[in-house]
C-alpha cells in the first residue's frame, strides 16, 4: 500500500512536471511569434514608405513633363510656304510676253493667264497628336520579382518575371546590370509602369 502511494505521488510530479514545461514552452513560442509578426511590420512599413516615395517622385517628374508640352504647344509655329503657292505668286508677279501674232491682231481682247489654284494638301496625323499628358492615364503598379536572368544577348540587361496577381507573370527588360547584382534582383518588391507599349516597359527599382 505504501509502494503504491509512493509511486502515485512519483507520477504526479512528474505531469506537474511535463505541465509546467508545456506552458513554458508555450510562452516562449508567443514571445517569438510576437516578435516575428513586429519585425515584419516593421519591413512592410519601410517597403511601403519606399515605394510611395518612389511614385512621388514619378509624379513630380511627370507634372515637369507636362509643364513642357505645355509651353511648347503655346509656342506659335511659323507659317511654311508650299511649294504651289510659291509658283503660283511667281506665275502672277512675271509679265506675259507678247508673241507676233497678238501685234497683228490688235483688235482682239487679251486673256488672262490662267493659274492653276493650290490643291489644299491635309495635315498628315501626327504619332505625337495622342492627347494631353496627364498623370491619370498611368498605370503604375506594385508588383514582385519572381525570377531574374541575364540577357542571352546584353550584358547591361537584366529579364525578370513580375508577379503583377494576374493570370500570367509579366516579363520584363531592365538595364540594370551595372547597378543592382543579381542577388538582389531576386523576390524584390518593385513598381512598374503598365499601360506603355510591348517593348518599352518601364520599372522603378525600390
Amino acid at each position: 500500500m505504501f509502494r503504491m502511494s509512493h509511486n502515485i505521488l512519483k507520477l504526479e510530479n512528474n505531469v506537474n512536471t511535463i505541465y509546467n514545461l508545456i506552458s513554458y514552452i508555450q510562452k516562449e513560442l508567443n514571445q517569438v511569434v510576437q516578435l516575428s509578426n513586429q519585425n515584419t511590420l516593421k519591413l512592410l512599413t519601410h517597403e511601403n514608405a519606399l515605394l510611395e516615395k518612389q511614385v512621388e517622385q514619378a509624379k513630380a517628374r511627370l507634372m515637369q513633363l507636362q509643364g513642357n508640352a505645355e509651353l511648347i504647344a503655346s509656342i506659335p509655329k511659323s507659317k511654311e510656304v508650299k511649294p504651289e503657292e510659291s509658283q503660283a505668286k511667281e506665275a502672277s508677279s512675271t509679265p506675259q510676253s507678247e508673241s507676233p501674232v497678238d501685234k497683228d491682231t490688235s483688235t482682239k481682247p487679251e486673256k488672262p493667264a490662267k493659274t492653276k489654284p493650290a490643291k489644299a494638301v491635309a495635315p498628315k496625323p501626327s504619332d505625337k497628336d495622342e492627347g494631353p499628358v496627364d498623370i491619370g492615364r498611368l498605370d503604375l503598379r506594385v508588383g514582385k520579382i519572381i525570377e531574374a536572368s541575364k540577357h542571352p544577348d546584353a550584358d547591361s540587361l537584366y529579364v525578370e518575371k513580375v508577379e503583377l496577381g494576374e493570370a500570367a507573370p509579366r516579363t520584363v527588360v531592365s538595364g540594370l546590370v551595372k547597378f543592382v547584382p543579381i542577388e538582389q534582383m531576386q523576390n524584390r518588391m518593385v513598381v512598374l509602369l503598365c499601360n506603355l507599349k510591348p517593348g518599352n516597359a518601364l520599372m522603378l527599382r525600390v
